[in-house]
């Protein structure tokens, strides 16, 4: 659940990036940091704790320029502290900020220990730094450094990195895990979630799994971990600011709650047409020829699939299994009667389900993505999408 911002080009970042991170508290975390460039160096702040703490470090002591990058952390490698807090830095030279795993980070962190690098943390994601401290080293540019890093590392990732050497950009790479670029008038924006971004621009590209991008003011230039460009066309979200803030309720669940009556609605209206007739990706024939359903799901989706469960098979005769993503990617199942699989999650990046749902479709069954997000991993890679559009999910309590 952690969180990655990004800004270049914008005065004074450290306030926007910090306003950035605000926006996704609600995801969590147990420390912060955000990092800048300025006048040829890296400056840092991180702190333990809720985001006051590290706002009140910024008060005290701001940080200049206009490139920077922000994080907050949800401990995972190494404990809570000021160390393992992110953003990274590598001999002064270098910044990152990553979510996700690297699987093989203890093997390269060796590596690098055995060559003379120091690591001050505890974390999987400080061996990214070090790797491209590495690769400018060796004198890459920075397309040719990322993809040498990425083909060393194992694992999931979204991860922004600034460097000194080129202190106009951020790199950015993700697989597995969500990362949005925010293309404004005069400067460019980096976000796990649209939502950070929502009140900075309204224009973003997703990137797909394996890509990287080099972000700078004037627009983003995306490219597949081979290094051949590619175009990933930005598309307006509707997350507006209005639309993340409390209004006047004490908490986003008790908001949410409130919510929920024009949410049904909502979700309703996005999936039938005047007639009230369902609208999915799929014609009549082929919504007739489903012989059978499984459903994918974790968490909260994973229960509303069991509601749904009867549902489909008093309504419509067909039956449905409902699988937890986490252990149905990991079986080859039997999937006679099934010929139909539907992968529900609000966000449309939950791992496990979009992996579940990768493995259906290599079984040869046809994909439904029930999402929130119309333009998330899920819903790109489905045979056919059915957008619920009930707003941002601020409280997480249940999806």
């Amino acid at each position: 659940m952690c969180g990655i911002v990004g800004a270049v080009g914008h005065k004074q970042c450290s306030e926007v990036l910090l306003d950035a991170l605000k926006r996704l508290e609600y995801r969590g975390y147990d420390s912060s940091g955000i990092v800048t460039i300025n006048e040829g160096a890296i400056a840092l702040k991180r702190a333990v704790g809720k985001l006051v703490n590290l706002d009140k470090a910024l008060r005290a002591s701001p940080l200049m320029g206009d490139v920077g990058i922000g994080h907050t952390r949800w401990a995972t490698h190494g404990g809570v502290s000021t160390e393992n807090a992110h953003p990274h830095v590598a001999t002064g030279r270098v910044a990152i900020v990553h979510n996700g795993i690297i699987e093989n980070h203890r093997t390269i962190r060796s590596r690098l220990e055995a060559v003379g690098y120091k690591f001050s943390s505890d974390t999987d994601s400080e061996v990214l730094a070090h790797l491209f401290v590495e690769a400018l080293d060796a004198g890459l540019d920075p397309a040719a450094a990322t993809r040498q890093v990425l083909a060393e590392i194992d694992g999931a990732y979204a991860f922004a990195m600034m460097s000194i050497d080129h202190p106009d950009m951020l790199i950015v790479a993700r697989n597995a895990s969500p990362l949005a670029l925010g293309i404004g008038d005069t400067a460019c924006y980096v976000g796990s979630d649209a939502i950070a971004l929502s009140h900075l621009t309204r224009k973003v590209v997703y990137l797909k799994d394996h890509d990287y991008a080099l972000v700078r003011a004037d627009g983003v230039s995306v490219y597949q971990a081979d290094g051949v460009p590619v175009n990933r066309e930005a598309v307006i979200v509707s997350a507006s600011p209005g639309l993340v803030d409390k209004g006047g309720y004490r908490h986003y669940m008790e908001k949410e709650i409130h919510e929920q009556p024009d949410a049904i609605a909502h979700s309703l209206a996005a999936m039938t047409d005047e007639s009230g007739r369902l609208t999915a990706q799929m014609s009549d024939d082929e919504l007739r020829s489903i012989d059978g359903i499984v459903m994918v799901a974790a968490g909260t989706s994973h229960y509303a699939s069991q509601i749904a469960r009867y549902w489909i098979e008093s309504l419509a005769g067909v039956p449905v299994a409902c699988e937890v993503a986490s252990e149905y990617h990991y079986r080859q199942p039997a999937t006679a009667p099934y010929d139909t699989a539907i992968a529900i999650s609000q966000s449309g990046e939950s791992l496990d389900t979009m992996m579940a749902m990768r493995h259906a479709a290599k079984s040869g069954l046809k994909t439904i993505g029930l999402v929130n997000v119309p333009d998330s991993t899920i819903a790109r890679e489905a045979d056919a999408v059915l957008p619920t559009r009930a707003g941002p999910e601020i409280g997480v309590a249940s999806t």
